[in-house]
């Protein structure tokens, strides 16, 4: 319950109760006011879960038709360091590239002018990561039929294309494309796929693996990742047997009627096996999206694949490591054309939701988007027409992040225009009114070493009994990227019992009794106490650390004080202390 919005309700709604000298009538208007708020907003009109308001906050962005590159994708992620969450987009009918900065509360400016991004005729997938290692992210954009760019990030929004200097500026039928350390030097490696044999092209996939110095070389053959001949269009680094290092599932296009299957191949330090027979993860779909998260809450990570409207495919992990296709019994099969998926906790109640885009085009009108609903008892529910996020436009792209910093997960979805006839359409923005009404956090994940922005990490939470996962993934859902900061829903949970880290690098940390209804900084072991990320412990540290700590015991960290928890209880007292002297003094 909203305490805020029933006191609004109160004062603009039922004014007599505040002034009422009888107790019984007070108790009845209180009571009306809470029975109401939850459906009612400022002036008694209602509230939907979802509210689109891409205009009002200023993404203002509209696509041309992008199905001959099969969409063009949106990602989501902080560009400028300052703490929310960006927007960059691609598919408008000029070429250019929407820049969109936040403000913090969810309000854009548009940054496309001066970004220094070239039109871009035929955008594929937009991703971020700190491929150089200088703190920022910066933006790998793959080009159907064109050089693939790379655009470092020099501030202030504006980037520079790297790629041929880099050595990824393939000119493929481009699709997807994903980020991940695989080798453990501590630098990202990228994955590109191309849809081989489209339009005459035959350029396979690339694995362009990080040289450490801005320049990348393509291992793809070496290491038996290139799919030779096979129309590839979405690849995933996920961690699917949780040993540490990011293992590599592709999606591939027209596997429903021939041999071609997906493929999953497990990392074994570096190298790379074939284990798709081995794990029942072949779908034999038409596959574009992939979605990876827990979706059962029984501590391994699920897997769900789009396809044509055959059926999607929802594969479910085992202790063992292998998937069953639960797609039927789950009743998520969608039975239209799908393109980009995801898990995330909409609502906050701790378990994930589903949500899947569809295509009109070419034979199946008006399909609208899917977003499914479990909670723990199957079959999945439809909640996407009630939710107000169906969409009957062609969306082939979405992506989440907490836009306005409220805490729950809002949508951004990309519209494709329509052929026939010729339409353009613009973003749609779908702000989350719903996760706010109950608890949540979020956690700013710190990298170890090069890996800055921590991709790979893998969180697990625990409240009372249940424990929750999250991995931080670049390049996912299809040829788009969500937010990096990790959330959780928290639904009536006050505090964090349990969280575990897990870095790729191999740091691991255990934090305890954090509060939710925030977002918390985690940094890897060899930061703690150094509070002003010097890299060394002295006394320069201790104004700082004693800020933090103002008595004998803080109960809960204050913001900006994560470094100062030294033994992750959740508190700044005397053990922290006492650590930060012994670190000094050693």
């Amino acid at each position: 319950m909203n305490v805020d919005r029933v006191l609004r309700e109160l004062k603009n709604n039922a004014p007599f109760c505040l002034d009422s000298a009888w107790p019984l009538s007070v108790l009845m208007c209180v009571l009306a006011a809470v029975i109401a708020a939850p459906m009612q907003g400022f002036a008694g009109t209602p509230i939907s879960p979802f509210t689109e308001e891409a205009t009002t906050r200023g993404l203002n962005y509209v696509s041309g038709a992008t199905h001959e590159q099969f969409g063009a994708g949106v990602c989501i992620s902080d560009l400028d360091n300052d703490g929310d969450p960006d927007i960059v987009v691609g598919g408008a009918t000029d070429g250019h590239i929407g820049v969109f900065e936040n403000d913090g509360t969810g309000f854009f400016t548009d940054r496309s002018a001066t970004s220094g991004i070239p039109n871009i005729a035929k955008p594929s997938a937009i991703t971020a990561a700190d491929y150089d290692s200088d703190g920022d992210l910066d933006l790998h954009i793959s080009n159907f039929l064109a050089p693939d760019l790379l655009l470092r990030n020099d501030g202030n929004f504006t980037f520079v294309n790297v790629a041929v200097a880099a050595g990824v500026d393939s000119d493929g039928a481009a699709q997807g494309a994903a980020w991940g350390d695989c080798n453990g030097d501590g630098y990202l490696d990228l994955y590109v796929c191309n849809r081989t044999n489209t339009f005459g092209s035959t350029v396979d996939n690339h694995f362009y693996v990080n040289n450490g110095d801005g320049t990348f070389t393509d291992f793809a053959f070496a290491e038996g990742l290139q799919a030779t001949g096979e129309p590839t269009l979405m690849a995933s680094f996920i961690d699917y047997d949780l040993d540490g290092d990011p293992d590599l599932y592709l999606g591939t296009d027209k596997g429903s009627l021939t041999p071609l299957t997906n493929h999953l191949y497990r990392n074994n330090g570096g190298v790379f096996e074939e284990v798709t027979t081995a794990t029942n993860t072949e779908a034999n779909v038409d596959c574009m999206g992939i979605a990876f998260g827990d979706f059962t809450r029984n501590g391994y990570p699920d897997m769900y694949v789009t396809n044509i409207p055959i059926g999607n495919v929802l594969l479910l992990q085992q202790p063992d490591n292998t998937f069953i296709d639960f797609s039927s019994q789950a009743s998520v099969q969608n039975f239209a054309i799908g393109w980009s998926t995801f898990f995330f906790d909409y609502d906050n109640d701790q378990w994930l939701e589903l949500y899947s885009n569809n295509t009109g085009y070419p034979n199946i009108q008006d399909a609208g988007n899917r977003l499914y609903e479990h909670d723990g008892v199957w079959p999945a529910v439809d909640l996407a027409p009630t939710l107000g996020v169906d969409d009957l436009g062609d969306n082939y792209t979405s992506a989440f992040g907490d836009l306005d910093m409220d805490g729950d997960l809002d949508m951004v979805v990309p519209a494709s225009g329509k052929l026939v006839p010729m339409v353009n359409e613009p973003i749609r923005l779908f702000m989350n009114n719903e996760g706010q009404e109950r608890n949540w956090v979020k956690f700013d994940v710190v990298g170890v070493g090069s890996n800055g922005f921590a991709i790979g990490a893998r969180l697990h939470l625990r409240t009372g009994a249940d424990w929750l996962m999250r991995e931080i993934i670049a390049g996912n859902n299809y040829k788009s990227q969500n937010d990096l900061v990790a959330h959780f829903g928290m639904d009536s949970a006050q505090v964090i019992d349990e969280l575990q880290i897990v870095w790729r690098e191999g740091d691991t940390r255990t934090l305890y009794n954090y509060p939710s209804n925030r977002t918390i900084k985690i940094y890897p072991s060899q930061h703690l106490g150094d509070m002003n990320l010097d890299g060394t412990f002295d006394l320069a540290d201790l104004p700082e650390f004693a800020a933090c700590g103002s008595g004998p015991e803080t109960a809960s960290i204050p913001v900006g004080c994560e470094l100062a928890d030294l033994d992750s209880d959740g508190s700044i007292d005397l053990e922290d202390y006492a650590l930060l002297a012994s670190q000094q003094g050693s």
